[in-house]
C-alpha cells in the first residue's frame, strides 16, 4: 500500500510481516572471508612498488565513459 496524505499504510506500533526476516552476520559470509584473505595478501604492498613493477598499471586500471573517469590504479588492486 502506498502512503496517502502523509499517513503510514499500517497502524503505528504494528509489526510488519517482513520485519522478522533475519540476515546472516556480514562476518559469516564467504565474501567477507575472501576480503579478509585479500587484505592479508596486499597489506604489505606499497603503491610505489606496484607502479614500478607494472608500467602499464594506469592504463589497465582506469576507465572512462560518458564524461566519468575512474582511476583504480592508485588502490591496492592486483587483478588481470
Amino acid at each position: 500500500m502506498a502512503r496517502s496524505q502523509g499517513r503510514l499504510p499500517f497502524p503505528p506500533g504494528r509489526e510488519l510481516p517482513y520485519a522478522r526476516i533475519t540476515m546472516p552476520q556480514l562476518t559469516d559470509t564467504q565474501a567477507h572471508g575472501a576480503l579478509v584473505r585479500h587484505r592479508a595478501e596486499v597489506a604489505d604492498l606499497h603503491m610505489r612498488d606496484l607502479f614500478a613493477q607494472d608500467p602499464g598499471r594506469v592504463a589497465r586500471f582506469t576507465r572512462s565513459a560518458t564524461g566519468l573517469f575512474l582511476d583504480f590504479s592508485k588502490n591496492r588492486v592486483t587483478g588481470p
